[in-house]
């Protein structure tokens, strides 16, 4: 066996068992996102040292996965939700209203404290990057704990997942406009980057209308067939953003929108083998990928202790203010707990952060130390909610 395919192997099942285990905990479960991340922080030391050549595929891996985290992210956002009416009459805001104005709450005081903040960065940070990282909701950490917490259809938890659901994408499309126009000054070029947008809304309708037709239907065959079928839907808008001028990551999430919006036979089928694909394989790479990559050599340093807590200061007062607005309808400790819960911020900060050195809107210090807070509030996030919001049995959502 080649020694950097017998390496990977052991990678797999070693990555495999440090999750189980961390998310087998006493007080709290460690989220396997987290779990893998410390791995990738652990393939550091040196006993565990990677060559270059077995770098160089966690990488490629890495990329793949977060392709992959892209697309499962947007099949979390049901777009029906946008045209549902509100669920209790009783309330005189509809839970998307409240969402929203959360939601560009957050946006402004992040900017605002971002601005301020970027002035005291080492090597130079964008504000509008940072302040970007602070104000996305990782959607894929909200669904699950408003589910089983039994808020999901809720008013509460209908105006959380609203301001989730607009945090999630509003984000992810200004990160891909940010990019882009710091990739060209050609203002053509740079909405040439929101093309994806109108294309992919336009191949949704279509697949929309395709789906109708019995001969698409036999064409498409059974489970497993769609399920190709959607991770080949998944490569075409990765391209098809890249051409554009846009990020991968933004059509791979569009993708997983469409797929998420349309009805077809066998879709839980399709989203249980694409769940199964991506969570059991390319996401873990991403994460090891992300921790491997993280400069933590770099936080040893006496101005990196100084950021640390500043930003997570920062990461969940932009959260709990806006959440303010849920005191007239839920109360006050309702509305800390979704404060908390909004808090919490993983794969897009991972994901946007290393985007955003690469393209030298970042400094390397002040993006670990972002992915660090992130991981703080993606566990202190769901714990203060499981605390302040007490649980309910669930709604029956039909």
């Amino acid at each position: 066996m080649d020694p950097t395919m017998f390496r990977f192997l052991t990678l797999f099942v070693a990555a495999f068992a440090v999750a189980a285990l961390l998310g087998r905990t006493p007080l709290f479960k460690v989220p396997s996102a987290i779990s893998y991340l410390i791995f990738g922080l652990l393939l550091k030391l040196p006993a565990l040292h990677l060559t270059p050549m077995d770098a160089w595929w966690l990488r490629r891996l890495g990329d793949l996965g977060l392709l992959f985290l892209m697309f499962l992210s947007g099949m979390e956002i049901d777009v029906h939700l946008l045209f549902r009416k509100r669920d209790d009459h009783r309330e005189g805001t509809s839970p998307a209203v409240i969402g929203t104005m959360m939601f560009c709450a957050t946006l402004l005081f992040s900017f605002v404290c971002c601005a301020s903040l970027a002035h005291f960065a080492p090597d130079g940070a964008n504000p509008y990057m940072l302040s970007l990282l602070f104000a996305t909701t990782s959607l894929g950490v909200v669904l699950p704990v408003l589910e089983e917490t039994g808020y999901l259809h809720r008013p509460l938890g209908q105006a959380i997942l609203y301001s989730a659901v607009i945090a999630d994408f509003m984000t992810m499309l200004l990160v891909s406009l940010l990019l882009g126009a710091h990739k060209s000054e050609d203002p053509w070029q740079v909405w040439l980057t929101l093309a994806i947008v109108p294309i992919a809304l336009g191949v949704g309708l279509s697949l929309e209308k395709l789906r109708q037709v019995p001969a698409a239907g036999r064409l498409l065959g059974q489970a497993m067939e769609r399920t190709r079928a959607t991770i080949a839907l998944v490569a075409i808008f990765a391209i098809l953003a890249e051409a554009t001028g846009s990020e991968p990551i933004l059509g791979a999430f569009l993708a997983g929108v469409i797929v998420r919006g349309l009805k077809f036979a066998h879709k839980p089928l399709v989203a249980t083998y694409s769940y199964g694909v991506g969570y059991a394989v390319f996401v873990p790479m991403f994460f090891v990928a992300t921790g491997y990559a993280m400069p933590i050599a770099q936080l040893h340093a006496v101005r990196a202790l100084y950021w640390l807590p500043v930003f997570a200061v920062l990461a969940f007062t932009v959260k709990l203010l806006p959440a303010l607005t849920l005191l007239r309808f839920h109360g006050k400790r309702q509305a800390w707990a979704a404060g908390f819960l909004l808090s919490s911020r993983l794969s897009l900060v991972a994901a946007a952060a290393q985007l955003a050195v690469n393209a030298h809107l970042l400094p390397e210090i002040w993006a670990a130390s972002t992915i660090l807070v992130s991981i703080i509030s993606s566990l202190i996030g769901p714990l203060a909610w499981a605390i302040l919001a007490p649980q309910l049995p669930p709604v029956d959502s039909r």
